[in-house]
């Protein structure tokens, strides 16, 4: 091939894969999926009457992004910017998200029939700016040579990639003489934080701990699978191993039921409830939710016995994984730090206004959401 016919062979690659596709494309799915999904999952707030006899509810639906916007000081009115102009203006070049809320009022006498006894969904109510990419699908930008990058008070600013440990992936290693065996867990939307579980045995003991989001320290191995609706006996099948048969036996758990072992785990953790319906409740949603996100309810408890099995192996043969092979190692680009950071500052703001509307008794959306907690918090 002669120099020009593989110049011509590059260009078109770089054409097609640009070096700066995995931003724009992690920022896209970010814009399409990561801010919807975070909405939906914790985009609801309440506050019950004093007779707790009816309840008002809040719950963000659809959200919706501007072109990329700045507000005229002189007009008040938000007007269409583009890269050049924000350059030299010293602006953000960034757009606006909205987001419908619906407010209901629910008739709660009866738990198990609620009933819906008026409702009314405001429009279009402004969460705050979000900076736009360069060279993303809704930046409109598309002379822009140069993609995946930001312009922030005038200036380019560009996101470092962050590297972790992979998810969902099982680790064993041997520290101050205990084993251990983690597992950063991960749904699979990827919305959700990282739920980590470690599953240790200190050298000389027969006990199997556990630590998982939520729960103070460590709690035993068999309050846990119990509380997920497992016997336990049948592991001793599961695990061939002396030390895990000689735990089970003398477990002071062995002999308890889903329901108390929900109100044991309930006291391990740091919410304080009167009612023993609303411990068990609480420890069930934990467990559902938080305990190894990226399986199914059903898999969870044989996936911790392979942990167990991982952890006991590592004891007799003294073998670990390499944390820092590169195959254990992944990459957060754009989409999954702004997933990270919009997940923080969404959350502050559901607890403002969840506060707000305990303590005021005309209560506003429209006036009393504060979109200043994500525009300067992504800026």
């Amino acid at each position: 091939m002669s120099y020009t016919e593989v110049e011509s062979l590059i260009r078109n690659f770089f054409k097609e894969f640009p070096l700066t596709g995995h931003h724009t494309n992690s920022f896209d799915d970010f814009i399409e999926n990561g801010i919807q999904n975070i909405v939906d999952e914790i985009g609801v707030f309440e506050k019950k009457s004093l007779d707790e006899k009816t309840c008002t509810r809040y719950t963000f639906q659809k959200v919706f992004i501007s072109p990329p916007v700045y507000e005229n000081n002189i007009s008040g009115e938000y007007e269409i910017i583009s890269p050049k102009t924000a350059r030299l203006r010293g602006l953000n070049f960034s757009c606006l998200l909205f987001c419908d809320i619906l407010k209901e009022n629910i008739n709660i006498e009866d738990p198990e029939n609620c009933q819906v006894i008026e409702s009314e969904t405001f429009k279009e109510i402004p969460l705050g700016m979000l900076p736009m990419m360069i060279g993303s699908k809704y930046s409109y930008a598309e002379k822009e040579n140069i993609k995946g990058y930001f312009i922030i008070g005038g200036n380019d600013k560009t996101l470092i990639c962050q590297e972790r440990i992979a998810g969902n992936t099982t680790m064993t290693y041997i520290k101050n003489q205990g084993y251990y065996c983690d597992v950063r867990s991960q749904s699979d939307n990827g919305s959700r934080i990282t739920s980590q579980i470690s599953i240790y045995n200190q050298e000389g003991k027969q006990e199997v701990n556990v630590s998982i989001p939520y729960i103070n320290g460590y709690i035993d191995m068999i309050l846990l699978l119990k509380a997920l609706g497992d016997d336990v006996t049948s592991s001793l099948d599961l695990i061939d191993d002396p030390h895990w048969d000689a735990y089970v036996q003398n477990s002071q758990y062995i002999d308890i039921d889903q329901e108390n072992a929900l109100y044991l785990l309930c006291e391990q953790s740091n919410q304080s409830f009167i009612s023993r319906e609303h411990r068990i409740k609480y420890a069930t949603d934990l467990v559902n939710r938080d305990v190894l996100p990226h399986e199914e309810q059903k898999n969870k408890v044989l996936y911790l016995y392979f942990m167990i099995l991982r952890m006991y192996n590592t004891k007799n043969t003294g073998h670990v994984d390499d944390r820092d092979h590169f195959s254990l190692k992944r990459v957060d680009t754009s989409g999954a730090l702004f997933s990270s950071l919009f997940r923080v500052l969404f959350r502050k703001l559901i607890l403002d206004l969840s506060r707000q509307l305990r303590k005021v008794s005309n209560f506003d959306i429209r006036s009393s959401l504060r979109s200043s907690v994500i525009t300067k918090g992504l800026s």
